[in-house]
């Protein structure tokens, strides 16, 4: 499982939004339940729905947050995750 820079700043800017607006414990909660997710997608690569028709580019949505990652197969198959943005953006 690999995690661009983009995803990175993503998760954190979303976590930090949240402790702004809302409360540290809400943001621990929704970024526990993202990473849980993204651990998931290992064994359930296909989980998310397609993006655009392709088969390899993919969106899983957890906790109101969009979770776009691709499937790279190969001798190693991989997921990566390209970025974590709220839903509708």
């Amino acid at each position: 499982m690999l995690w661009t820079k983009k995803a990175e700043k993503s998760l954190d800017k979303i976590f930090q939004h949240i402790v702004d607006n809302f409360s540290f414990e809400l943001a621990e909660r929704t970024y526990l339940k993202i990473k849980l997710a993204v651990s998931t997608l290992a064994d359930y690569p296909r989980l998310g729905r397609r993006i655009g028709g392709h088969e390899d580019k993919r969106q899983l949505v957890v906790a109101g947050n969009s979770i776009i990652y691709e499937i790279i197969l190969g001798a190693s198959p991989c997921i990566v995750i390209r970025d974590v943005r709220p839903r509708g953006t």
